[in-house]
């Protein structure tokens, strides 16, 4: 069910994470996004799901998908995990449905210089990361 519904979830939780996003880059360990204690509880569960799936999962199937759900994870815990899994996530399908997003985050996470107009209001380079 999380493999189905998770993405989804993510992407939900990272629209409203992004009034949580801080004006000044954070280090590449840091999280983009930052979860309470619900959303974290969720989030464990999901990458334990994922770590499972990873194992039994073939890069003809879903390892794509995989990897990248573990990096929508990753920008909760750590920037520079996120990356790296959004390269799986383009390495063992260059030409899947989730190497273009992957890019952009990517190329996203790589930009250290990402000012939002204001707490409230989403920075304009996330958004066009998520419209994908």
């Amino acid at each position: 069910m999380w493999l189905r519904h998770g993405p989804r979830l993510l992407m939900a939780g990272m629209l409203w994470g992004c009034a949580t996003v801080n004006g000044t880059p954070p280090p590449g360990s840091a999280p983009l996004f930052q979860a309470d204690a619900t959303d974290t509880a969720i989030l464990q569960a999901v990458h334990r799901e994922q770590e499972t799936l990873l194992s039994t999962c073939t890069q003809h199937q879903s390892c794509d998908q995989v990897h990248f759900t573990r990096a929508m994870i990753a920008l909760f815990q750590n920037r520079e995990a996120a990356a790296a899994s959004f390269q799986q996530a383009i390495a063992v399908a260059p030409n899947g449905p989730f190497a273009d997003s992957s890019a952009r985050w990517i190329r996203f996470l790589a930009n250290r210089t990402f000012h939002p107009a204001s707490a409230g209001e989403p920075n304009g380079a996330l958004l066009e990361v998520m419209k994908g």
